[in-house]
C-alpha cells in the first residue's frame, strides 16, 4: 500500500518545454491511470446497480 502511495503523489509531466508535477489524482498517461480509473469505476458502477429497485436484464461491462 505504501508503494501505491507513492507512486500516486510523485507523478510528473511534461508540457511543451516545462515540468510540472500533479498535485491532486492521478496524471493522465500514467501506467497506474487504467488501473484506478477500473477499480473506481467498479466501485461506482455497484453502488449505482445496488440502488436501483429495477434490476436491468442485461448488463455488459
Amino acid at each position: 500500500m505504501e508503494m501505491l502511495e507513492v507512486c500516486l503523489k510523485t507523478s510528473h509531466f511534461r508540457f511543451g518545454d516545462r515540468f510540472f508535477q500533479e498535485k491532486e489524482e492521478i496524471a493522465m498517461g500514467s501506467s497506474l491511470s487504467p488501473v484506478i480509473s477500473n477499480i473506481y469505476l467498479e466501485l461506482f458502477e455497484k453502488l449505482a446497480l445496488d440502488g436501483w429497485d429495477m434490476k436491468p436484464s442485461l448488463w455488459l461491462m
